[in-house]
């Protein structure tokens, strides 16, 4: 079975961690049918987002920054319109303002009052928080290779995060 791989900035993550934070917003989801539900979360260096974070509780979030800091179980993904009543709920379980949520999902440009876009909420129930933060290393991906002209697929550790999210299997 397939695990995904979130990459997230340090703030959402912190906000997951304190239990505020109950759902993780995206632009699109997991269409394999081997997907298991459960999503490992990459916290991502950055220093702005991780600046938002209140000065008590910098210490403790330090260790996350650069690797898996949990994992959920995603047993409900919710396709909505964003700017759509439905949407005013998904912000506030997301810890989003409205601005943060049209900034993610549109380009300057598409707000032009006909764009439409749509969004998929991951809920997050079973949150496993590591005491010991995993290395990206400890997971892997599928790659395909080619030898004399046959395509076959290995797998092998990850050494860098994913833009969005990937499928991974923890070694």
């Amino acid at each position: 079975m397939k695990a995904v791989l979130r990459s997230a900035k340090p703030y959402w993550i912190y906000l997951m961690l304190t239990g505020k934070k109950k759902i993780e917003v995206g632009k699109d989801f997991p269409k394999s049918a081997d997907w298991d539900k459960t999503v490992e979360l990459y916290c991502s260096n950055d220093k702005r987002s991780f600046n938002r974070i209140p000065e008590k509780d910098r210490e403790w979030m330090r260790k996350y920054l650069g690797k898996v800091a949990c994992r959920f179980i995603c047993l409900k993904l919710e396709k909505f319109t964003v700017g759509s009543l439905r949407c005013d709920d998904i912000e506030e379980l997301a810890c989003l303002s409205y601005s943060e949520m049209l900034n993610y999902f549109y380009k300057p440009n598409e707000l032009d009052g006909k764009t439409v876009k749509f969004g998929y909420a991951w809920h997050i129930s079973d949150l496993q928080i590591y005491d010991t933060p995993k290395v990206l290393g400890e997971f892997k991906q599928k790659v395909k290779k080619c030898t004399n002209g046959v395509y076959y697929s290995v797998k092998k550790p990850l050494t860098r995060p994913p833009q969005s999210w990937q499928y991974v299997e923890v070694l």
